[in-house]
């Protein structure tokens, strides 16, 4: 702070904002618009980082849109994906993702010292341990765009907000066909079963069952 009450540029703005606003089977699609993540550029240092999670379809309408709206949000800076599957994901493979964005020209991370035990989730370990050798590229986030649209056309907008619909079209298209029961549920209903069942793969169901 200054000694005429302002704050010095360089004290000002979050080192770190972590944008996680995925709720088990709908998005606030509202927070993804591109104006949002500029107010939060806005608000970060310059070097600050942002993480967004995105669960959705690698290369599909969620996953392209949220990746195609951040680095216009960060048009000066730099972003970067990764996955925390077991394995590399395919194209159209349902995964977790997080997307890191910042305003600075480049974004790396600082390898884990060899041996540290930080945390106690194995996965979480495993996950840090290895971020090098998880990160997706912008060409799969992206994926196959159809021929009448432009990269600009997945820029998410205030005035032009699909990713309610992006976000039911990809875990749709992933469980369609999973039963019957399933074929015939509204949109959210399906959504839901498709989390629970990719939920259900992170650990055996007796442990949600008690949860």
């Amino acid at each position: 702070m200054l000694s005429n009450g302002t704050i010095a540029p360089d004290e000002s703005g979050y080192a770190y904002v972590v944008h996680d606003v995925f709720t088990g089977g709908s998005v606030p699609a509202h927070m993804f618009a591109v104006e949002v993540f500029r107010e939060i550029s806005a608000l970060m240092k310059p070097d600050g980082v942002l993480a967004v999670n995105v669960v959705g379809e690698l290369g599909g309408n969620a996953a392209r849109a949220v990746w195609l709206t951040l680095r216009d949000a960060f048009a000066d800076g730099a972003c970067r994906a990764f996955h925390d599957l077991p394995a590399p994901p395919q194209q159209g493979q349902m995964a977790n993702l997080v997307v890191f964005c910042t305003p600075a020209p480049t974004l790396a991370f600082t390898p884990l010292p060899s041996g540290l035990a930080f945390s106690k989730s194995r996965t979480t370990l495993q996950v840090l341990g290895s971020l090098a050798e998880r990160e997706v590229s912008g060409e799969q986030m992206v994926g196959t765009i159809s021929q009448h649209l432009e990269k600009e056309d997945w820029v998410v907008k205030e005035a032009r907000n699909y990713m309610d619909k992006w976000t039911a079209g990809d875990v749709l298209e992933h469980w369609k066909g999973a039963c019957l029961f399933c074929r015939s549920c509204r949109p959210q209903g399906l959504i839901q079963y498709g989390i629970r069942v990719a939920m259900r793969k992170a650990m055996p169901a007796e442990v949600w069952d008690e949860y």
